[in-house]
Formats: structure tokens, sequence, C-alpha cells
């Protein structure tokens, strides 16, 4: 995951949340990203999708959270109030 700050336009250093992110959200609060990650790179497509994590990003440090296990393969995420 590359943080992007729209107001510089520049992106910042790599955060590694996971090694094949699909999808992201953001808090309401601005404050966590959370990202999706699928195990797509190491698995053949017969064998359909392994379980997959969604990794928790603080914005104000850039630093990846605890991996949380989530379902078949996440491939997109929505945050509801």
């Amino acid at each position: 995951m590359t943080p992007v700050s729209a107001a510089a336009g520049r992106a910042g250093p790599r955060v590694p949340a996971c090694p094949a992110p699909t999808s992201a959200a953001v808090t309401p609060d601005s404050r966590t990203v959370y990202v999706a990650c699928a195990p797509w790179k190491n698995i053949p497509r017969r064998l359909g999708f392994l379980p997959g994590s969604v990794t928790p990003i603080t914005t104000a440090t850039s630093k990846p959270g605890r991996a949380i296990t989530a379902g078949r393969g996440p491939i997109a995420m929505i945050i509801a109030r």
C-alpha cells in the first residue's frame, strides 16, 4: 500500500500491509485504513480462493496492525456507521 498526500501531490513510502492488496476502505474519522489482502499469487486458479485477511493501518503513523482473518479471498470492502 502506498499512501498519497492529495494536498502535497506526492506519494509517501510504501506501507507493508500485505503482499497482494485487493482493496482499501477508510473509516469515517479517517484514522484507520483497512486493506483487504488475498493470497492469489500463491495458488492455482483451479483451487479457488484461500482464506485472506484484512490489515488495519493507522493513518497518523502509517503503521500496519495485526492482520484479521477474513473469509475466502476478500476483494472488496465497505465501512458503514
